[in-house]
């Protein structure tokens, strides 16, 4: 990771191989960020999005490898700092087959597919640019409760994988 830090703004450099999520957090310690709007773009060789299952009240999570590359096409969210940094981002990826042997690939003779959610971590490929604007204020991510069982959320029917209580929360910001 390289980055360079002017007056309220950051802007971040992964190189292939690193993984966004954890580069932000050690950043945060590492210039003491308190809390920070986080923009970011790329590629990437594996993302794993979450979901919020209505249904179950957590997060259904999806693992994206590299049988595919992976355009980061837009990320947006928030960086808390702290003793242990969180982050709440939200990314759209769009999926490139790569070629076969004859150099063809899905890509060709299709724009690609694209999946949203909450940015669980990427690793980089070609390389990810982070922007994160430094504010000063107070926050929290707080997580979503779960719904009761037989209460509104449950009678939806949502189309998600069911969760359990062991399953990651859904997370939201909670200004202080």
């Amino acid at each position: 990771m390289k980055y360079v830090r002017s007056g309220d703004k950051i802007i971040v450099s992964l190189e292939r191989g690193e993984e966004l999520c954890g580069t932000l957090k050690m950043l945060a310690a590492e210039e003491n960020i308190k809390f920070a709007l986080v923009r970011a773009h790329g590629s990437c060789l594996r993302v794993t999005l979450g979901s919020y299952d209505r249904k179950g009240g957590g997060l259904s999570v999806w693992s994206y490898n590299d049988s595919w590359d992976y355009e980061l096409a837009s990320v947006t969210g928030e960086l808390l700092g702290g003793e242990t940094p969180e982050l709440n981002l939200h990314a759209v990826i769009g999926s490139v087959l790569k070629g076969d042997e004859y150099g063809s690939s899905m890509y060709d003779r299709n724009p690609g597919l694209t999946y949203a959610g909450t940015l669980e971590s990427a690793e980089a490929g070609a390389g990810i640019t982070a922007v994160l604007e430094i504010l000063d204020i107070s926050a929290r991510l707080v997580n979503v409760p779960r719904p009761e069982k037989g209460g509104f959320f449950g009678k939806i029917g949502a189309a998600f994988a069911d969760t359990d209580e062991n399953s990651p929360s859904y997370k939201r910001l909670e200004l202080e």
